[in-house]
């Protein structure tokens, strides 16, 4: 009987474990998602300014 309570807590213990790590890989995923997004729309950004930039330097350079 003993060995089958133990049996029982090792199963539920490999299964908790399991959670943990499907926890923790779900969570670097979503931070690896959010990471690429906000890099796409920095970088986006960073586009879209620099182009501000050369027009207003290109109309002072005509003006």
């Amino acid at each position: 009987r003993r060995f089958v309570k133990q049996e029982k807590a090792g199963a539920r213990n490999t299964s908790f474990k399991q959670l943990i790590l499907y926890n923790l890989t779900s969570k670097l995923v979503w931070k690896l998602l959010l990471e690429l997004a906000i890099g796409k729309t920095v970088l986006l950004l960073l586009h879209q300014t620099t182009k501000q930039v050369l027009k207003t330097l290109k109309k002072q350079k005509y003006s």
